[in-house]
Parts: structure tokens; C-alpha cells; sequence
């Protein structure tokens, strides 16, 4: 069951009146409308973000195996670094 919060927003009037007619339409209360569209641009939004990519190759199963970094190389990079201080 989900959790509802009452919260308050500030919203110009004219946008308040069109939502309020917008909700009518749909029968539906303006805080359900209001509800619904907010989930409905998140989830646009986080449709939108690209997947981000892994640093040292895919570890994640369905995807296609791309060339990871050598462990050796990885290493001695470090080494140098930690030995170079």
C-alpha cells in the first residue's frame, strides 16, 4: 500500500485553473491529477538518462562482453603511482 504526504505547493493561478479543468476532464481530484502527471514525468525523465557504462568492462548479465582492462596494467599504474609519492 503505498504512503500518501500532503505537502503545499506554490503554482501560478492561471496553471492552478488549467489543472483544475484538466482534472475535471479526467475525472479525477486535482491532487490525483496533479499525482499522476508527476509520475508520469519522472518516469520520462528517467527514461531519458542514458544507462551509465562501467569503467573496466560489463559485469552485468544480457549484456555483450566488451574488452575489460588488463588487471597487470591496472596494477602497475598503481604501483608507480604509490611508489612515485
Amino acid at each position: 500500500m503505498n504512503t500518501l504526504y500532503r505537502t503545499t505547493i506554490t503554482i501560478p493561478q492561471k496553471i492552478y485553473q488549467r489543472t483544475k479543468i484538466r482534472a475535471a476532464y479526467s475525472n479525477k481530484s486535482v491532487s490525483r491529477f496533479i499525482s499522476d502527471m508527476l509520475a508520469i514525468a519522472i518516469d520520462v525523465e528517467q527514461s531519458k538518462k542514458p544507462t551509465p557504462s562501467l569503467p573496466f568492462g560489463a559485469y552485468a548479465f544480457n549484456e555483450k562482453k566488451t574488452e575489460t582492462y588488463p588487471r597487470k596494467k591496472m596494477y602497475a599504474a598503481h604501483l608507480r603511482r604509490k611508489i612515485s609519492r
